[in-house]
């Protein structure tokens, strides 16, 4: 239960890594460098919510199984795993996306 007042402030970090992300079709062609740091916003900044959304499910699975086990709730371990599961996901495509560009740079 240390970390589920994150649920919040990482709701609003994906918000804005969203909002990033749909920076390219707002924003005319030439605002180069506004771009670049849509783009950066939406690769690091989408890293870092979703490692943190990945502590904030894990703790969650933690006390629903922890309630579950004292009677006060229903498992529902394909949600909580699907939770995860996307969390893992999101990390994985920033990841090859950052390697992919550093491959282009060399």
């Amino acid at each position: 239960e240390k970390y589920l007042y994150l649920g919040g402030p990482l709701l609003a970090g994906v918000a804005l890594v969203a909002v990033s992300g749909f920076a390219p079709l707002v924003l005319p062609a030439t605002a180069a460098r506004t771009l670049m740091w849509s783009e950066r916003i939406w690769l690091y900044g989408g890293l870092a919510v979703f490692g943190g959304f990945t502590l904030y499910d894990t703790q969650k699975i933690l006390h629903h199984a922890r309630m579950a086990q004292r009677g006060l709730a229903r498992k529902d371990v394909v949600n909580e795993s699907i939770s995860l599961e996307l969390d893992f996901l999101n990390i994985f495509i920033r990841m090859v996306q950052i390697l992919g560009m550093q491959q282009r740079r060399k």
